[in-house]
């Protein structure tokens, strides 16, 4: 897309903070979002410009909660200057930029050592329609910063590494111009070199993120956008950009980054490439996360008016020290919750709770436990989890004639099966083994008050 390259990124998390944060100059690790209004065909493409000011938003946003000093510099503050100085690495070392906006790659005629020489270079332009060129970038005075990762959503941008003309020995490309340096694995993704850099950009045309890439994926690349940087920064202490690019592609195409149509596609001519390295990370961040890995009912069986327990696991895969309620569930009902669990980062904690059948129903019941959220916590999805049935059934049911699950009749099935535990102990110290189904009152031994338990419902049934 020469002069056709917008994109469209829209987020939930993006419409609550549009952040616009001007650095006149930066330091500590900068990021800088640019984008260039210039020359989009409004009337074809009515919310073109508003989608690439949110995706600018989101980077800035994410970028600030992770402690980048961040420029927004989408629109008239896509200027020349600003776009060399990002492309110095806004006089800081291990910055990271995006530029959304057209770019081309025309060829000229150079004289040089007594010839003429037709070479090409390559531009973006600014909220003008100013064209910046790689040489250009190159010609300035570079004071040693630089740019750990950039992102060019423009055409043509990542057609080649780069390097000097041989007939006019010209510098030319865009990755050698941002990155400083033309030892780039022309491929990383699949062979990521050591280099600890990075850059992304189109190969031929670049779609507008409200392109289809792909039937049946409406705005696939603005989603495709937005989950990259989300698992980039957000979640960049598990992310390199090799696992942010195969997260992003499979959330949206449910395939890894080098079988999606970003890469492979018979919807669009162009194609994304990598350059560098692919293993690098650009945030150590992790967000506030809590969640519920495992529940497990310690029976399948309860007698009505008894007791049960529910083992509950309850993690912390976030980067902070969190304080959470976490709540047990019967068939969607809150029958328990356990205020104030703390723990630390990577750590998990296995809660028991206690489901007293006393005014509930007969019935199979499913089982599921909730870790309330926490402050900015952004992945909830982990926070419920479901495992299991359960039958809340007559005092004594303890299996089925055919299963281990009950039947809702006591009978001599019943009876054998807590014959043949009888003295287990839930702490494994019994002549026999622990079949808590058998433990009927819930006390951690089988023995004569259950068995009076079920003798006193023998040949009972339900309904």
């Amino acid at each position: 897309m020469n002069a056709d390259i917008k994109v469209y990124g829209v987020s939930l998390i993006v419409v609550l903070l549009f952040v616009s944060f001007i650095l006149p100059s930066c330091s500590a690790k900068s990021s800088t979002a640019l984008g260039s209004t210039w020359n989009i065909n409004t009337e074809r493409l009515p919310n073109e410009v508003e989608a690439d000011s949110s995706v600018a938003a989101l980077i800035a946003n994410y970028s600030l909660t992770i402690g980048y000093d961040t420029a927004n510099w989408y629109g008239d503050q896509t200027t020349v200057s600003n776009i060399y100085q990002a492309a110095l690495g806004c006089n800081d070392n291990g910055s990271i930029s995006f530029y959304i906006g057209h770019g081309d790659n025309p060829w000229f005629w150079v004289y040089a050592n007594w010839w003429w020489y037709y070479e090409q270079q390559y531009c973006i332009y600014d909220n003008c329609g100013n064209s910046v060129f790689d040489s250009e970038i190159l010609s300035q005075n570079w004071n040693g910063s630089w740019n750990q990762f950039v992102f060019l959503w423009s055409c043509e941008q990542g057609d080649t590494v780069g390097g000097y003309q041989s007939g006019s020995g010209k510098p030319y490309g865009m990755p050698f111009a941002w990155l400083r340096t033309t030892s780039l694995s022309a491929n990383g993704y699949t062979d990521p070199d050591s280099s600890g850099l990075a850059f992304l950009g189109w190969h031929g045309d670049a779609p507008y993120l409200t392109d289809d890439v792909e039937a049946n994926v409406e705005d696939g690349c603005l989603k495709f956008l937005n989950s990259f940087y989300f698992q980039a920064l957000l979640c960049g202490h598990n992310n390199s950009i090799n696992d942010a690019l195969d997260k992003a592609a499979f959330e949206v195409w449910h395939t890894d980054f080098i079988n999606s149509p970003l890469r492979h596609t018979v919807w669009w001519p162009g194609y994304m490439e990598l350059f560098g390295d692919g293993n690098i990370h650009i945030s150590d961040y992790s967000p506030p996360d809590v969640a519920v890995t495992n529940v497990l009912p310690l029976k399948t069986a309860v007698g009505q008016g008894y007791c049960m327990n529910v083992s509950v696991t309850a993690a912390n895969p976030g980067g902070w020290n969190e304080t959470f309620p976490v709540t047990a569930y019967i068939n969607e009902i809150p029958f328990q919750t356990q205020f104030n669990l703390t723990l630390t980062p990577g750590n998990s904690a296995n809660l028991t709770f206690t489901w007293n059948t006393t005014g509930w129903s007969m019935g199979n019941c499913s089982i599921s436990a909730y870790a309330w959220p926490v402050p900015d916590e952004i992945n909830t999805a982990n926070n419920y989890c479901t495992d299991g049935v359960v039958a809340l059934t007559i005092p004594g049911d303890i299996i089925g004639q055919n299963s281990s699950f009950p039947d809702y009749l006591v009978n001599g099935g019943d009876l054998n099966t807590l014959l043949a535990a009888y003295g287990g102990k839930l702490d494994g110290s019994g002549p026999r083994p622990y079949n808590p189904n058998a433990d009927i009152n819930n006390d951690g031994i089988i023995n004569a008050p259950d068995l009076n338990i079920l003798l006193a419902h023998y040949g009972q049934h339900y309904p």
